[in-house]
């Protein structure tokens, strides 16, 4: 393979890579790596921008990454413990993001690393991008040699504990200022190396470098132990400590989010909290292989270990009275003894029924599901024709889909254009645009919804959505199950301009123009064709919108009886944006007042009003009144309400401002007042008084940064002060001077 820099307009620099040898097992690995650097979706990895044949050569178009290979560094001498800590951590991401593809880089080395001029670091191609647990080709690259691990050969299984090995031995290599002995890492060179490494790091790298992969930790482990290395070096001054090795927590991590498997993710967790409040109980999952069985109890631990539980592969190794989620898939889902402990026992089957204990049943996916699963797979949305293709196969299994997807891209027939998927080998046969959305808009057929099984779905699905790495994601993807629709986007509405948040698959859709400008006038679902913008209340303020997207297959009937089942189903999200909404609002409040408070005149009248304005914009109350010392005697200046003379407190000055002087709330007849007291050297100079509803009162944040404000005031007040006295003492002077002159 050969490649060429050249300059894209508008779009800068681009390497185009031409493969020399198109024999069969070539070309399939330059289509499989080039689909997979796409869907990648990490910033550590450049996508391919186009992939195509032209005169019989095919190529492929990539961004150039400027900056300086990470090789080059070795002339610097060692990298400081620093440097090592933030590339391990930057290069431990992107293997974690491949690895949660079940990929292997396998050829992890300096040469393929490189610097850009953000200082960011990225892999600058995908190495052979070879699928887990497949045999390893030959190596052909000598660069990778010295950091190969000692378990990579022809013939061997790809595991991603190879590719920890290599990354542990580049960064020992930087730690070192030199390039890895020729003949592989070895335990002298470790240890001169990581001699000025602080210790937590020298462990984790003594632990990646383990000969038995089984004790290596994961990419993911790593990235977390380099986030808190500081902690760690802490705790290793008080007791030993070592990174959790990657064959007690690898059950099949994939990037892919649990696509049609939702409510079955729910009913585990809902078992789960049964479990750990009493005894212990017994679930087998009933599903041929490939079914997602896997990946679904993956889900679950990974809930699990958000809740404070902990996995392991047999109740032997239990700790008594730890909630434990035991998952052993030996057992095939024969029944065994019902722990007396909290516990839950997870097991497989591929038929049932299994006596005596929980069944959950994975089928098959649905078409709508298979589109949704191979756009999350993607990173991207779908083209007509994949759908087109995929609703044709009917019904699949998540593995088989997901293995036609990489046949299609090791064949070319699925390839990445430009952050889109063309599905077809002749350019000619893909419809244009306006061809696809022509169709799209005749005839339209109506689906039936059952809305009460669509409310209860969306009811169940809210326990699985709250223990989801990004809530709103999942909300969206239980809304789009219930109510059979192709994707759901979010949408916010910031300083009255519509913001995009998330989406139910990757991608985004393009919003109507003119369902957009509709929904932002009057606020009420506008629709046109497949396509429903609903918008989203928080009490009386419009926080948002969803933009919902229908199949092929048909639309529900845009009635009352949806608008209802979407109400229910969106007010969650609505809260959560319309209390964001509100807190911005309130920040944004509280900077002004404090803004508009510090840039008070030295005038005492100036003053006490911003403070007045400053409290209103920041606080709820009745009625403010604002009073200042005079002749010893204190007098009012002000309401805000102007005219309000009413509930001010007036008659009660003496015992609102009364030594020592601080700032009180006190209950009067039907009222309830804070006295904000202003003092200069502990004297009285003016103060404050807010008045409440007694039934409501000041919480203890309110009164404290009330408090606050009037102590900046007080600043202004003070600084007022002297600046009085320093003005008399000038007219003093000069009085002098002149009374002098005259004599």
């Amino acid at each position: 393979m050969v490649g060429f820099k050249g300059d894209t307009p508008g779009e800068g620099f681009m390497i185009v890579e031409v493969l020399l040898d198109p024999s069969d097992e070539n070309r399939l690995e330059f289509y499989r790596t080039s689909a997979l650097q796409t869907r990648l979706g990490h910033p550590g990895m450049p996508p391919v921008q186009e992939i195509g044949c032209k005169d019989g050569q095919h190529y492929r178009v990539r961004e150039w990454v400027e900056g300086r290979p990470v090789s080059g560094f070795f002339h610097d001498g060692p990298l400081a413990a620093k440097r090592v800590v933030a590339t391990a951590r930057a290069l431990a991401s992107t293997l974690s993001a491949l690895h949660r593809r079940g990929m292997c880089h396998t050829e992890v080395h300096p040469h393929c690393l490189r610097v850009d001029s953000s200082g960011l670091i990225r892999f600058i191609d995908i190495g052979r991008g070879w699928p887990m647990l497949r045999p390893l080709p030959r190596f052909e690259r000598s660069l990778s040699y010295p950091y190969l691990a000692p378990e990579a050969s022809e013939g061997s299984l790809a595991r991603p504990e190879s590719d920890i090995f290599s990354l542990g031995a580049v960064l020992t290599a930087l730690a070192a200022g030199r390039p890895a002995p020729p003949d592989g890492m070895n335990s002298d060179f470790l240890r001169e190396s990581s001699r000025e490494l602080p210790p937590a790091l020298r462990v984790l790298l003594r632990s990646m470098l383990d000969k038995d992969p089984a004790k290596r930790p994961e990419a993911e482990t790593v990235v977390d132990c380099l986030t808190k290395m500081d902690q760690l070096n802490a705790l290793l001054r008080l007791r030993s400590w070592k990174p959790e090795a990657s064959a007690n927590t690898f059950l099949g991590n994939h990037a892919y989010p649990l696509v049609g498997r939702e409510k079955q993710l729910a009913t585990l967790m809902a078992l789960w909290q049964r479990a750990i409040k009493g005894k212990g109980l017994s679930v087998t999952i009933l599903g041929p292989k490939g079914s997602g069985r896997r990946r679904l109890v993956e889900e679950l631990r990974r809930g699990v270990k958000r809740l404070g539980g902990t996995t392991v592969r047999h109740r032997l190794e239990a700790e008594h009275g730890q909630p434990t989620l035991i998952v052993n898939f030996s057992h095939k889902g024969r029944q065994g003894a019902i722990p007396d402990e909290p516990w839950l026992s997870v097991n497989f089957a591929e038929t049932g029924p299994v006596p005596d204990q929980h069944t959950i049943e994975l089928d098959t996916l649905t078409e709508q599901e298979a589109v949704r699963l191979a756009e999350s797979y993607l990173a991207a949305p779908s083209s007509p024709q994949l759908q087109e293709a995929l609703f044709e196969r009917g019904p699949t299994l998540p593995i088989d889909l997901l293995h036609l997807l990489d046949k299609w891209c090791e064949e070319g027939v699925l390839r990445p254009h430009k952050g889109q998927w063309l599905f077809n080998t002749d350019p000619s046969q893909i419809p244009s645009r306006d061809k696809v959305v022509k169709e799209k808009t005749q005839a339209l057929k109506e689906i039936k919804l059952n809305y009460a099984e669509a409310q209860e779905t969306i009811v169940e699905l809210w326990a699985s959505t709250l223990e989801q790495d990004d809530p709103m994601v999942a909300a969206l993807m239980s809304i789009c199950k219930a109510l059979k629709c192709e994707r759901a986007d979010l949408y916010q509405i910031i300083d009255g301009k519509p913001k995009y948040v998330c989406a139910s698959t990757f991608g985004r859709h393009r919003l109507d123009s003119d369902l957009l400008e509709q929904v932002m006038t009057k606020f009420e679902p506008v629709w046109s064709g497949r396509t429903l913008v609903f918008p989203l209340r928080c009490g009386t303020t419009f926080c948002g919108f969803i933009n919902l997207q229908w199949w092929e297959a048909g639309v529900p009937r845009f009635d009352s009886r949806l608008f209802q089942v979407l109400g229910m189903a969106t007010s969650p999200i609505a809260l959560t944006l319309g209390q964001a909404q509100l807190e911005d609002r309130r920040l944004e409040r509280i900077t002004h007042a404090l803004e508009d408070l510090i840039e008070a005149t030295s005038e005492p009248s100036d003053v006490l009003a911003r403070l007045a304005s400053s409290l209103r914009r920041s606080l709820e109350f009745e009625i403010l009144s604002a009073w200042t010392v005079r002749d010893g005697n204190l007098v009012k200046l002000f309401n805000d309400p102007a005219g309000e003379n009413d509930r001010d407190g007036a008659d009660q000055l003496d015992e609102l401002f009364a030594e020592p002087y601080q700032p009180r709330q006190v209950v009067l007849e039907d009222d309830l007042f804070l006295a904000l007291p202003l003092l200069y050297e502990d004297v009285l100079q003016g103060g404050v008084i807010l008045s409440r509803d007694p039934s409501i009162g000041f919480n203890e944040i309110e009164a404290n940064w009330a408090a606050a404000l009037a102590r900046i005031a007080e600043s202004n007040l003070k600084n007022a002060r002297l600046f009085g006295e320093q003005a008399v003492l000038l007219e003093q002077a000069r009085e002098l001077l002149n009374s002098a002159s005259v004599d």
